[in-house]
């Protein structure tokens, strides 16, 4: 590879991106990831509760280099404390062990579920206070086997 010489920016040369140029960052950095770690293959999986055509509780995520990332969770207000969001996540840990992931992770605010969580076996592994101002962003993992 050539070496490139050092240079100096100038006044105007950090510019605003369009949407084609992040695709295409995006697709170095995973090219770059995928070069030291392998191939990412990311499988999405959603799982929904539906009562009378609502859609009362659900779980969304994706599964990739052996772990289950929970991106979102959510239990509407009037079918909380039925156990369904317990089931919806014991659901997707299982079909993740099924697809050979050994661990998840996920991130929630200090105004959501916190607490559930470490009651499903969660642990905090890092915290970002004041994100949103007057709260915090939890991110925890468990091993799934």
């Amino acid at each position: 590879m050539e070496s490139i010489p050092p240079f100096e920016l100038g006044r105007g040369d950090i510019v605003d991106i369009d949407h084609a140029t992040i695709t295409e960052l995006n697709s170095q950095l995973i090219a770059f990831n995928e070069n030291a770690v392998g191939e990412e293959n990311p499988s999405p999986i959603s799982l929904g509760i539906f009562r009378d055509g609502l859609l009362v509780a659900a779980v969304s995520g994706e599964m990739s280099w052996g772990c289950l990332y929970v991106a979102s969770m959510f239990v509407h207000p009037e079918y909380r404390h039925y156990g369904l969001g317990a089931q919806l996540l014991d659901e997707i840990e299982n079909r993740a062990i099924q697809q050979g992931c050994s661990m998840a992770f996920l991130d929630t605010f200090t105004f959501q579920a916190v607490e559930f969580y470490v009651r499903r076996g969660y642990q905090e592994f890092g915290r970002l206070e004041g994100y949103p101002p007057g709260h915090a962003r939890v991110y925890l993992s468990k091993p799934l086997v």
